[in-house]
């Protein structure tokens, strides 16, 4: 399993370590960004809408606001999530190799995501 997820997995688990608050503010800021991303991949690629930068720009907050809170559970999978973020502030900096070698292509991290929601602390 990724090192990240396998960290913030642990996290969850260890009720000594965080308050459901804290686990569901993490996950809704997550899922929220992952949502928002995959809505504006399918408008993109599926129904050929022109990019929109000011979405581009919305996506890069929401990546980074997510990565602070994911923080205190996983620094690995936080600094994943705030990458991310800088990917939106200029994606056509960024080629297939680059998102996947840097772990924060959409669908690693749905998975992740998918992941984290199906497990129980």
């Amino acid at each position: 399993m990724i090192k990240g997820l396998t960290e913030l997995l642990k996290y969850f688990r260890d009720e000594r370590h965080f308050t459901s608050e804290k686990r569901t503010k993490a996950l809704v800021a997550i899922s929220e960004a992952l949502q928002k991303t995959k809505q504006y991949i399918i408008l993109r690629n599926e129904h050929n809408k022109p990019r929109d930068l000011q979405k581009e720009h919305e996506l890069s907050d929401l990546w980074s606001q997510a990565s602070i809170f994911a923080r205190e559970f996983s620094p690995e999978f936080a600094k994943r999530l705030q990458v991310k973020g800088n990917f939106w502030l200029n994606p056509d900096e960024w080629d297939f190799d680059k998102i996947y070698d840097s772990g924060i292509h959409i669908d690693r991290i749905d998975m992740e995501v998918n992941d984290l929601l199906n497990t129980h602390p």
